[in-house]
């Protein structure tokens, strides 16, 4: 266009506008309606030609808007049209899905991009269903995928499956998936997900087992309920290992037999067992029975036997467990158990991690919940919690002399006899492995029959016959749970009349004073005492020993303080807790507002604990005998 040449006339004709409308480049456009507009205003007409520009400018917009309505109006109909094509995977399991502008057939996943094919997959692959968890609410899908001639299922949470860099994980599951072609296989999933909302199935689901819902005497997972278990890869083969195998009958006779002989430590075992799944409708805290004694005595067939009314019981299956897992593992472990169960046998492999001593696990599984922890964006990931019998076994008691009061509570110790409990070991164990999982199945049907409340009576009534033996009352709780368990499984599942003997269980609990860690705290003094009695300056001596811890004298003996918290602090006890005890039950004398006394020992003053001799206690009989 040649600008200098166009008159007033000229200037003012369509197809000077429509050249300004047909340039595409923005900035030759701007400059062309400059030149032109500086010419209108040369020749006089800049209001008339910016007038009509407007207008076509304007026109040009409307164009512009249909043009897009229309290509919106094309796509749409492309979409509906690729709505229809669906996956042709042949498979009689899973229905075919629609895949929109995927290609999905048994050769893989794959789509045309603005290079030419791009592949999502080499193999079938397609979600199958959805999970809402009852727990978290977060949502997970089940992914159905065949690689050769065999179709697997894996259950993951939606984050995994909406990242691409997460998805490579499935990986170890076996989908060949690589940073190459993760993106595209994202958003296969998705669409396949979106485009089959109203075909893909929802299930509620867990990954908890035991009891579950508003009315926690109905739904128990793994058995009587609608709700499906989604827990992590890691317990898959848990959950799978809580299931039914061989001869019903067998097991049953088996059982009969070992019931009527009587000996307790299978019997109390299996009644620990059956208790664990009623713990929490009876609002009672978790506890632990620990099965000791002789090597090759039948613990771990006991254990075994316990393990077999819900599952395999075998030692190398995955319901049963050891002590050798960390403590965090135990709490996630005890938390998908839920109610089931925790079955650990023999303490011995990690004696020496423990010291001797696990008050610390006790306390912690014994509380039923887990400690906080904190995920990546700084929040709190859901607690662990449990409602669970733990069943463990070892050659030593699993609490000791210095154990903590409050640990030792929470423990019911069996010693095992010194003979043999099953003569045949090598049959019992075939016969458990062979035959397994048919009684909780049963049990639980029973609980859901007799209800929740019949279940609280009954355990009730036997927590009052307990306590009239003056036991502790959180290990009489946990011996009622075991007897009301037992005496449901004998009166509805065995029918036999072999219930456990209040009096004979009874008499493996502990008194007040054989718990109670400030007693345990003064005996242990006193041995001490007589124990380095060489080191006290009796009455009567003339010198000091050459290491002096005190003075010994009829009725009191004067430990020097510094002396005395090295005593405590040599079997975990607390000094200042034992004072006030001792001070409240009289067994100390001390100064005004202070738990120790002065003392001149040595030619020297010094604070003691003046501690009464044990012999002065009221109820203390001093042998005859002086060895």
């Amino acid at each position: 266009m040649q600008i200098e040449k166009l008159t007033k006339e000229t200037i003012l004709e369509d197809t000077t506008f429509e050249e300004i409308i047909d340039e595409k480049d923005e900035i030759y456009r701007q400059r062309l309606i400059n030149d032109l507009t500086d010419r209108a205003a040369e020749l006089g007409v800049k209001t008339k030609f910016t007038s009509l520009l407007k207008a076509y400018q304007k026109e040009e917009k409307k164009m512009l808007q249909e043009q897009k309505k229309q290509l919106q109006e094309q796509n749409r109909a492309r979409i509906l049209q690729n709505l229809d094509r669906r996956t042709e995977f042949g498979s009689e399991c899973y229905p075919d899905l629609r895949c929109g502008n995927w290609f999905a057939d048994e050769t893989g996943i794959r789509t045309f991009g603005m290079f030419g094919e791009v592949q999502a997959c080499y193999h079938p692959i397609l979600p199958v269903e959805r999970f809402t968890n009852l727990e978290t609410g977060d949502e997970k899908i089940k992914l159905a995928f065949k690689k050769g001639a065999r179709w697997k299922e894996i259950i993951c949470d939606k984050d995994l499956i909406a990242s691409s860099t997460k998805i490579i994980s499935l990986a170890n599951s076996g989908v060949a998936v690589t940073s190459e072609n993760a993106k595209y296989l994202v958003r296969y999933l998705a669409d396949v997900e979106n485009f089959n909302m109203d075909l893909l199935p929802e299930w509620v689901s867990t990954s908890k087992l035991g009891w579950h819902g508003e009315n926690a005497i109905k739904e128990f997972v793994p058995y009587y309920s609608n709700i499906v278990f989604d827990g992590d890869v890691r317990f898959r083969n848990v959950y799978g290992d809580i299931r039914q195998c061989g001869n019903e009958k067998k097991w049953d006779a088996f059982v009969r037999k070992v019931r009527a002989e009587g000996r307790i430590e299978p019997r109390i075992m299996m009644a620990a067992s059956f208790a664990s799944v009623i713990i929490k409708m009876c609002n009672a805290l978790p506890f632990f029975v620990h099965l000791h004694g002789q090597s090759e005595g039948g613990k771990t067939l006991c254990l075994m036997l316990a393990a077999s009314i819900w599952g395999n019981p075998s030692m190398e299956s995955a319901f049963t467990g050891d002590f050798l897992s960390t403590q965090t593992a135990i709490e996630v472990r005890a938390d998908m158990l839920n109610h089931l169960p925790y079955i650990m046998d023999d303490t011995a492999q990690v004696m020496e991690k423990y010291k001797g001593d696990f008050s610390t696990l006790i306390y912690t599984m014994c509380s039923g919940n887990g400690k906080d922890r904190s995920n990546r964006s700084l929040g709190l990931n859901r607690n662990y919690n449990w409602h669970c019998a733990f069943l463990t076994t070892g050659e030593l008691p699993i609490t000791k002399e210095y154990s903590q009061a409050g640990a030792a509570n929470r423990v019911i110790e069996v010693e095992a006899g010194y003979s043999k409990i099953f003569e045949n070991g090598i049959e019992v164990a075939r016969t458990l492995n062979e035959n397994f999982g048919f009684a909780g199945k049963r049990f639980i049907e029973i609980l859901q029959n007799i209800g929740a409340e019949e279940v609280c009576r009954i355990q009730g009534e036997l927590l009052a016959e307990i306590e009239k033996s003056g036991k502790m009352q959180k290990q009489s709780i946990s011996l009622s749970l075991i007897l009301t368990a037992d005496r449901i499984a004998t009166d509805c599942l065995f029918e036999d009349g072999c219930y456990l003997s209040i009096e004979e269980t009874a008499a493996m609990l502990k008194s007040e004073k054989e718990i109670s860690e400030n007693e345990r705290c003064y005996e242990f003094i006193q041995g001490e005492i007589v124990r380095n009695n060489h080191r006290f300056k009796q009455e009567g001596d003339e010198f000091f020993p050459t290491e002096c811890w005190g003075v010994r004298e009829k009725n009191y003996t004067y430990i020097i303080k510094n002396v005395f918290d090295q005593m405590c602090r040599d079997c975990n006890y607390n000094g200042t807790a034992f004072l006030k005890w001792a001070d409240l039950k009289g067994l100390i004398q001390c100064n005004e507002g202070r738990k120790t006394k002065k003392k001149k020992i040595n030619g020297a003053s010094a604070w003691t604990v003046c501690l009464k001799n044990m012999q002065e206690i009221e109820g203390f009989n001093e042998l005859d005998d002086d060895f």
